[in-house]
């Protein structure tokens, strides 16, 4: 397996196992964690177990450093009354509530339910809050449907100049769909173009981030309150009863060592419209930021997959100052 699929692997199935890792912990705080544990269902077990030995084989010291650092976060949330835990997933999805979308977690009291959003982050990185499809951002998060529709006559624009240019390059007859690039045997995936190839791919980033950076302009300065409605969503708090709760580490000698644990909530009065600032258009990125007084939030265009769909999509992180 390459040094890259196994990288990539880590990363999800660290997130996943440190997800069930801090859920175990804060169930046993509670004197809950049989219950918990019976509620997980065969699938889910299966799941984890296999990540666990992906990590026992390639990363073994993360088994001792991980449950530390569960509990290290634990200690930090300020619970004092839980009566069930329940990890998301199946159970997320027929709740149906967008104010559980950014929730690993469900924490289940009386009279509430809390969403906790856990993560486990290299120290001094960005933290991943969003990550939506192009063709529907604006209208999800601005509710701006005029300004999404016009958007998208732009990038499907720019993207079908991509094809055109790409199959120009190697002298391929024109289709809609890339079929005769699939054909072709030339690959998919962003990370496998060369050359003048990754060149064109790279400008139809700068094109699609460039309008994207206009259209949140023209929203910033003509609807600032869409604005800062739809900018919460976006550094991870689609409702203000959602827990944030990071643990930042630092690597050294294989070992994850506490840098941070950071637990935030938020309120709808955090910001006001002249708190933030947008950042400068650079034409050669496939980003930009926005400031805030206390954090920068990035938002990034990439292809979902393969470059070959017109699926594309803006990654949302945020970094604290």
């Amino acid at each position: 397996m390459s040094d890259i699929r196994v990288e990539a692997l880590l990363n999800e199935y660290k997130g996943n196992l440190y997800e069930f890792l801090v859920a175990s912990s804060l169930a046993r705080s509670f004197n809950l964690e049989l219950d918990f544990l019976k509620s997980l269902t065969a699938d889910f077990q299966k799941m984890l177990a296999q990540q666990e030995q992906f990590i026992r084989e390639y990363y073994p010291k993360l088994l001792i450093d991980l449950p530390e650092l569960a509990n290290g976060l634990v200690n930090n949330l300020n619970f004092t009354n839980i009566i069930k835990l329940q990890i998301m997933g199946k159970a997320a999805l027929a709740a149906n509530d967008d104010r559980f979308s950014e929730g690993d977690i469900l924490v289940f009291s009386d009279d509430q339910t809390i969403p906790i959003s856990i993560k486990i982050c290299k120290a001094n990185s960005y933290v991943n809050t969003k990550s939506g499809g192009m063709k529907s951002f604006f209208k999800k998060y601005f509710s701006s449907p005029k300004e999404q529709e016009v958007l998208n006559a732009k990038i499907d624009a720019i993207l079908d100049q991509q094809l055109y240019e790409l199959y120009e390059e190697y002298n391929l007859e024109i289709d809609s769909k890339f079929d005769n690039w699939t054909f072709a045997g030339l690959p998919s995936l962003p990370g496998q173009l060369e050359g003048n190839s990754r060149d064109i791919y790279l400008c139809s980033l700068y094109k699609l981030n460039e309008i994207i950076y206009d259209g949140v302009k023209s929203i910033f300065e003509k609807s600032p309150q869409l604005f800062l409605k739809g900018i919460y969503s976006l550094i991870g708090f689609s409702s203000f009863n959602i827990v944030q709760a990071t643990t930042f580490y630092q690597n050294k000698d294989g070992h994850y060592h506490l840098n941070q644990h950071l637990v935030e909530t938020i309120n709808e009065d955090r910001y006001k419209i002249e708190d933030i600032k947008l950042g400068e258009l650079n034409k050669n990125k496939t980003s930009f930021d926005i400031y805030f007084p206390d954090r920068t939030l990035q938002l990034r265009i990439k292809a979902m997959n393969k470059f070959t769909s017109k699926s594309y999509k803006i990654n949302c992180s945020v970094k604290k100052n």
